[in-house]
């Protein structure tokens, strides 16, 4: 989405688009709400990961095309570069340490643990994974190209 905001702007298509990538995911967060509550034992609001989705997709445009693009925010490149492999471990990490944990450490610290080591552990690949493999994949595909 922010690709899409970068590329072509605040036009109709664009917002279509981006209400229409809005409306899939309220629909989604239905769903896995109801399968998160469920596996894990605990109620988890629909509403509230709406809101909480709602919000963190307002700082993404507003980071974009808003006020917020203008500031020189370094830290905000490391934070995206920590988006995909945070998405990629919290899924069988922070469920499979919840199920192991959460009859024997309260909701609450189990849950700001699990976020402090999912965002190291995100760091790290990242930072030692992603980057290096991506510098030298760049590499080996201007190479093959050139031949």
């Amino acid at each position: 989405m922010q690709q899409t905001l970068h590329r072509f702007g605040s036009r109709v298509e664009t917002w279509a688009v981006f209400g229409f990538s809005w409306l899939v995911e309220v629909h989604e967060l239905a769903r896995r709400s109801t399968w998160t509550s469920n596996a894990l034992g605990w109620h988890v609001s629909w509403l509230g990961s709406v809101a909480v989705f709602t919000v963190l997709l307002t700082l993404l445009v507003l980071s974009v095309i808003g006020p917020l693009a203008r500031l020189d925010v370094r830290w905000l490149s490391t934070a995206g570069a920590m988006t995909y492999p945070l998405y990629v471990l919290h899924d069988e990490i922070g469920y499979t340490a919840i199920r192991a944990f959460r009859h024997h450490v309260p909701r609450w610290p189990l849950l700001i643990a699990l976020l402090i080591v999912l965002l190291a552990l995100s760091h790290a690949v990242a930072r030692w994974v992603e980057k290096p493999v991506g510098t030298r994949l760049r590499r080996f595909l201007e190479t093959s190209r050139r031949r």
